[in-house]
């Protein structure tokens, strides 16, 4: 009868990620073609309007503008408007690729080919285990004190894998989530890298996609250190409590106290590396994307002056 709760226990995670993915995909599917058709008349119009302007100054001889930087500028917008619009390929393949990076990153760094879904299940299942056995251990015996120390480590230890398990669940669905939102208003941002003042706002959302794809990442890493750790903890334990040895179950209790402290202090660090390495990361996305449009501008400027012939010897 004990196997069935730490079997549902071990899916509780999994299942709450199955539940919620489906949820966010049917959800950023209608809040991505929303927001495109909302936008699409908006940059129609200015972009209308500022082409018009553009090749008004451009006969008139108002902007020393060369006819092929004109031409890169056209065929930059049309690049632009391709991906975003409604069937686009923002909305064909790179709204999916958004939502599953933080998991499929994730998953590069577990141990075994697992999921952090089933990883972090797998550790609650062997916490609510250890804690089933020092309960047992405590109503073994006739000696009121041992049943009181069992007890008390049987609770350390639930209360442990509870605080380790409810973390690594509340960095997964709020990557998950905010992931998701961010996803939403691809659109709206990829628009703005048409226009110069909103070019700022494409960098800060690469920037957010990585920082939350980066957290998954580091926190799959850590976190499988981490619960290598504590599994030795809950075996040793779980021995003890079979064998009856209550002379080690306090000294194995500090030691899950720290494994849960140094844990929550070294997972509560992730957000912030996550950060800084997406701060870095974005910057150079835009540095490329920057390097990329000069690079042909200055080659379609070079395309457009004259030619100019030797003169002979």
């Amino acid at each position: 009868m004990a196997a069935a709760p730490q079997f549902v226990l071990s899916q509780a995670v999994q299942w709450l990620s199955d539940t919620i993915d489906p949820l966010l995909e049917s959800t950023v599917a209608t809040a991505v073609t929303d927001a495109t058709t909302a936008i699409l008349p908006i940059v129609t119009v200015a972009l209308s309007l500022t082409m018009l302007l553009y090749g008004w100054a451009i006969m008139r001889g108002a902007i020393q503008m060369p006819v092929m930087d004109f031409v890169h500028r056209c065929f930059v917008i049309g690049v632009v408007v391709s991906i975003a619009t409604m069937g686009g390929l923002y909305q064909t393949e790179i709204v999916q690729l958004i939502i599953a990076l933080p998991s499929d990153l994730a998953d590069v760094f577990t141990a075994s080919g697992q999921s952090v879904e089933s990883r972090l299940g797998e550790s609650a299942a062997k916490g609510a285990e250890a804690s089933t056995h020092l309960l047992n251990g405590a109503t073994d015996g006739l000696s009121i004190s041992r049943a009181l120390a069992f007890s008390l480590v049987a609770v350390a230890v639930g209360l442990a894998t509870v605080v380790l398990t409810a973390i690594g669940t509340a960095l997964l669905v709020t990557t998950k989530v905010a992931t998701a939102l961010l996803a939403c208003v691809g659109p709206l941002v990829i628009f703005g890298v048409l226009f110069s003042f909103t070019r700022g706002i494409f960098e800060k959302w690469v920037g957010q996609i990585l920082q939350y794809a980066l957290i998954m990442a580091l926190f799959s890493l850590v976190f499988g250190i981490l619960m290598g750790v504590y599994d030795q903890l809950l075996a040793a334990i779980i021995n003890d409590a079979q064998n009856a040895n209550a002379r080690n179950i306090f000294g194995i209790l500090v030691g899950v106290g720290l494994v849960a402290v140094a844990s929550g202090l070294i997972l509560w660090q992730v957000p912030a590396i996550a950060s800084s390495l997406a701060s870095g990361a974005s910057l150079e996305v835009a540095r490329a994307i920057e390097r990329s449009v000069n690079t042909a501008r200055s080659a379609a400027g070079s395309q457009n002056k004259p030619i100019v012939p030797r003169p002979r010897p």
